[in-house]
């Protein structure tokens, strides 16, 4: 699988993008053929059959709560009483599983349609729910982006979760409730088509802005993963073009402008960048800095991420162990697709082994923070347990 995702013939060896039909049944797989589809047949059935399932249950569930009169706790029609409330009912639990199941389907689809369709599960999944355990499907929609190649709207919602969340904690149940009375116009994505939605945020965020939003000790490590991929895709682009900027001083290729003009239509790689025409023309000395930006935000984001899950890194990389979860699956997936990404991880997990510095400064327990004159009395303490650099339970208490 590649990323991004492209729309192509599903038999195997076969990658024609022109002229497919799809699946009669399930509408996300594409053949350039008869003759493949009815080849791909035996392979692709039992897939076809699960998503059939699933989808028709969906549509039981939806029509059901469609229909739902009320009750003395839940409203009638809760897809337009109950907006943001969802998880607070019993009667929509089946609904949202549903949902969850449909989207767990559709990952291992794995195409384009398919991907494009979970992201529409997971706006429509966050516009429902604010809490509990729905909010899985939410806090995976960064990831369907990513897989489409829409990291700027990938880093757009991630941020705009961390907002959010801060928001969340700073009023009551109840203000919550009334303040988001209408929250398709709290959320910055179109619900109809997924695009950013204009009225909520003028224009897209800036992905090398600092990270001061990230406000919490332990923030949801699913908005951190999102904003890292997209991060460490930037990084990606930003060392191509500093090669880019090499290749072009050299003589033996100052004649070939054509070729260099062919290597530079495939950098960058990004939505980000693509379109911006102010770091496309920046200098070596210019995108060194940049690059340094985006190493230590990617630093930061690694050890928060660390801080929630310390386990995370190792069982990505392992794919076994206790601490392995089935559910973070397409994560692990999308790191290895990525370019770059597991050197990435397998450096930075070298660095905190060594204790250094450019990963300890963001370290947020007590005794770190002692270590570097950030707190000067109080009880200090590292908790090896939790923290992502200890090594031993350590505490004490500085007058």
């Amino acid at each position: 699988m590649s990323i991004p995702l492209h729309t192509r013939c599903e038999y195997p060896g076969c990658d024609k993008t022109e002229t497919l039909q799809a699946c009669d049944y399930c509408q996300y797989v594409f053949y350039c053929s008869r003759e493949h589809r009815r080849a791909h047949l035996s392979e692709h059935k039992p897939l076809c059959t699960e998503l059939a399932t699933a989808n028709s249950r969906y549509h039981a569930e939806y029509r059901k709560l469609r229909r739902f009169p009320g009750n003395k706790k839940c409203p009638p029609r809760p897809f337009d009483n109950a907006v943001g409330r969802f998880t607070e009912f019993p009667e929509t639990l089946g609904y949202r599983k549903a949902k969850r199941a449909v989207v767990e389907v559709l990952l291992k689809t794995r195409t384009k349609e398919a991907i494009e369709a979970c992201v529409e599960h997971g706006l429509e999944i966050h516009r429902l729910c604010w809490s509990g355990a729905s909010v899985w499907l939410r806090n995976q929609t960064p990831l369907f982006m990513i897989m489409l190649g829409r990291y700027q709207d990938a880093y757009d919602f991630s941020k705009w979760l961390f907002i959010d969340e801060e928001d969340r904690d700073n009023y009551s149940k109840d203000a919550i409730h009334y303040s988001r009375r209408d929250l398709e116009e709290l959320v910055p994505f179109n619900l109809i088509n997924g695009k950013l939605d204009s009225d909520v945020w003028e224009s897209a965020q800036d992905p090398f802005e600092p990270l001061d939003f990230i406000r919490k000790k332990v923030p949801n490590e699913y908005y951190c993963l999102g904003m890292i991929l997209v991060k460490i895709m930037l990084l990606e682009d930003i060392k191509n073009l500093e090669n880019l900027r090499l290749l072009e001083k050299l003589p033996a290729l100052r004649k070939h402008k054509e070729l260099l003009s062919l290597i530079g239509d495939y950098i960058p790689s990004t939505d980000i960048l693509q379109g911006d025409t102010g770091i496309l023309s920046l200098d070596e000395k210019e995108l060194g800095e940049l690059r340094q930006t985006l190493e230590e935000q990617i630093n930061r984001l690694f050890v928060v991420i660390g801080g929630d899950n310390f386990h995370f890194w190792t069982a990505m990389l392992k794919r076994s162990g206790p601490d392995y979860r089935a559910s973070d699956e397409p994560w692990y997936m999308l790191f290895e697709r990525l370019p770059g990404a597991v050197q990435i991880v397998q450096s930075r997990l070298e660095m905190a082994k060594k204790g250094d510095q450019r990963l300890l400064q963001f370290c947020s327990c007590t005794l770190q923070k002692y270590l570097r004159g950030e707190i000067s009395k109080g009880f200090v303490s590292c908790n090896s347990g939790r923290c992502f650099f200890g090594r031993r339970a350590e505490s004490f208490f500085v007058v």
